[in-house]
């Protein structure tokens, strides 16, 4: 049975004697990107203004009820490392509770030995019947989040507990390069990075796509004046934006409720590409159409997963055109399903990049060569 996307379904007249395999099969448009991003504080999806969004509106959880990242304390689920050192968090699972691998003080205990056997038992966040630090489920039995000092393959590109990261790692547990040519904005928790190199729409969009982004998307004016500032953009860009007869598109799929076009534009919808024209000092710049074989400097953006506050699932939005099989070979690869592997296909910022080559080859694993553990079917945990 082949369920839409909008739940128009046909159910078997004997269910009762069948047992269904349901395979949902979507295209990109079956997920609500605009809703995941646009959503309002407190709704459980991080939106463009948002730093964080777990859920909720109340403070002294990480995520304040501005949806504004929160200083680590014990308890929020982040083990904090810029505190004296008498003070030091060595985990923190999320609660203030002896007994669960990490005490009311953020210090760590013997793990219990229910934990561990595959089975959820009373106190503990979820049990995954191994010891791997590196998913959905600690060792500890508690939850992974983005700060609690371990790094979740194929989601986290680093972590900002550990005291192995650098300045480049990010409260949203992205690599940012800590250049000029880099910016993470708060506001979204996005990592843009500037391309001065000059390229067509078709190579931009694919140098974006290499580093796990897409051309830049301005959906506020405060991003778009912030974005120009910190990256002291003058002149024209590349913008992740198509037009047609019928409309205007961004790459990302977000909703299209901002706009800055310049007077007259765009002149040339059915050309498709849109470029930003920045001038230093003047805001967020206006738009206007343009051939897309024009050679311009463009700017990537990037986003980290979206990690559900009721499952702790994680998703990653890519938007470059594959067909199913190479979209699972991609999903499997950066879940490393199967073996031990880096995360392939898809590449950090090429200064962040360059910094991880200088490692020992495995700096997605910053703890050192890892233990094995059996695979697990993909959105498992």
């Amino acid at each position: 049975m082949v369920f839409n996307c909008r739940n128009e379904q046909r159910w078997p007249s004997r269910l009762a004697r069948a047992l269904v395999l349901v395979a949902v099969i979507c295209t990109p448009g079956c997920l609500d990107w605009a809703a995941l991003q646009d959503g309002r504080c407190g709704d459980g999806f991080v939106g463009r203004e948002e730093a964080c969004d777990d859920g909720n509106r109340a403070p002294g959880d990480g995520c304040d009820q501005r949806c504004r990242l929160e200083t680590a304390e014990c308890g929020d689920g982040r083990i904090d490392v810029d505190v004296d050192v008498d003070d030091d968090e060595a985990c923190d699972d999320g609660g203030r509770v002896n007994g669960d691998g990490c005490d009311e003080r953020c210090q760590l205990e013997p793990i219990a030995a229910l934990c561990g056997n595959a089975e959820p038992d009373p106190g503990e966040a979820c049990d995954d019947g191994n010891t791997s630090n590196e998913d959905a489920c600690l060792n500890g039995c508690s939850r992974a989040t983005c700060g609690d000092g371990q790094l979740r393959r194929g989601i986290e590109e680093c972590d900002p507990g550990s005291v192995d990261n650098g300045s480049e790692c990010t409260p949203a547990c992205l690599l940012c390069g800590a250049d000029p040519l880099s910016h993470f904005r708060a506001g979204n928790a996005h990592c843009f990075s500037l391309h001065p190199e000059p390229a067509t729409e078709v190579d931009a969009r694919a140098a974006c796509q290499a580093e796990g982004g897409d051309l830049w998307t301005i959906t506020s004016q405060a991003e778009g004046s912030d974005v120009a500032a910190q990256l002291a953009l003058s002149g024209p860009y590349w913008l992740g934006l198509s037009t047609s007869a019928t409309g205007r598109t961004w790459v990302s799929g977000e909703g299209f409720k901002y706009q800055s076009f310049a007077p007259n534009e765009p002149s040339a919808p059915a050309a498709r590409c849109v470029s930003l024209v920045a001038a230093a000092g003047e805001g967020a710049g206006l738009w206007q159409s343009s051939p897309c074989d024009t050679l311009l400097s463009f700017v990537c953006e990037r986003a980290g997963a979206f990690v559900s506050v009721t499952t702790n699932h994680a998703y990653k939005l890519r938007t470059a055109t594959v067909s199913f099989e190479e979209a699972r070979a991609l999903c499997r690869a950066a879940l490393c399903i199967g073996d031990r592997r880096d995360v392939q296909g898809v590449r950090p910022h090429r200064s962040a990049l360059a910094r991880r080559d200088q490692t020992n080859g495995l700096s997605a694993h910053p703890r050192g060569t890892q233990r094995a553990s059996r695979p697990q079917p993909v959105g498992a945990r």
